[in-house]
């Protein structure tokens, strides 16, 4: 039989905007506020914790994990990414024909895993309530009434994810076990585990990273995060990627004049930003 093109659940999807810009800052090494990585190291609990399982005498650390999960985390699957956690959820869940709504600006990838999963994307837009200079992320916001006019009898699903940006090498879903069994289901017939002969090690140190996290005594990283990134965004003065790649069409011109950038990075390479950005202003 001649090959005939993708199957018809991928008909219609493009290349992502991330495969232009990863390549243009692989050509031009710029300093690269659009891509939404880190590029300082994990917090010291969570990487002791991973060499702590490496160099466990648990041999059966260093085997495959169970696809249900591993035993320590309860509740928690542990995936390949937030992209798998995400996917793991949505064609777990979604009908053909179910609803799901989905908060502008949002991911790329949460369009289309919903349309392979046969369900509907409804969009609906986070609005500015002023123009013009002084804008800050507070200032947009979500009309009630409008997300009120969304659901319905169809509706299956909502998107809600602060920031709007999965990330992550290791990502994992967590929630009330009836509704994880269908991520686990879907999960244990994909990838069945994660990363390959590593996986046991990773997420054991993902227990210990969690249980960590949770103890009262613990200093919190995700909290000293949050306090790490407010100071960081303050500094920032660059952007790096066209948001309007992170709206439906119909809904694109509400980011026709934006940029979207990254701030967690180190102080240097926002500094670095903030050099060219002034360099910039003094040109026009």
């Amino acid at each position: 039989m001649a090959y005939d093109g993708p199957a018809k659940r991928l008909q219609g999807m493009q290349e992502s905007v991330w495969v232009e810009f990863i390549q243009l800052a692989l050509d031009y090494k710029p300093v690269n506020l659009g891509q939404g990585f880190p590029d300082f190291a994990a917090p010291d609990h969570v990487a002791k914790a991973l060499s702590d399982a490496v160099l466990s005498p648990n041999v059966l650390l260093n085997q495959y994990t169970r696809g249900f999960g591993h035993p320590r985390l309860k509740e928690i699957l542990v995936t390949v990414g937030a992209y798998e956690a995400l996917y793991c959820t949505i064609l777990g869940l979604v009908n053909p024909g179910e609803e799901v709504i989905i908060i502008e600006p949002f991911f790329d990838c949460y369009e289309p895993m919903t349309k392979m999963a046969g369900g509907v994307p409804v969009f609906i837009p986070l609005r500015p309530k002023k123009t013009g200079t002084g804008v800050s992320s507070s200032d947009w916001c979500l009309d009630p009434q409008e997300l009120a006019s969304k659901f319905n009898s169809k509706t299956k699903m909502i998107i809600v994810n602060t920031p709007h940006n999965p990330l992550g090498k290791l990502g994992w879903a967590y929630g009330p076990s009836h509704l994880m069994r269908s991520l686990q289901l879907l999960h244990q017939n994909c990838v069945y585990t994660a990363l390959a002969t590593t996986q046991h090690l990773c997420q054991e140190a993902v227990a210990i990273g969690f249980e960590t996290e949770m103890n009262p005594r613990s200093p919190g990283s995700l909290k000293r995060l949050a306090e790490m990134l407010e100071k960081k965004r303050n500094k920032m003065k660059l952007q790096g990627i066209p948001p309007s790649a992170f709206y439906c069409n119909e809904d694109k011109h509400l980011a026709e004049n934006l940029i979207r950038f990254c701030f967690i990075k180190e102080d240097t390479t926002l500094e670095a930003a903030e050099k060219i950005i002034n360099d910039l202003k003094k040109t026009l």
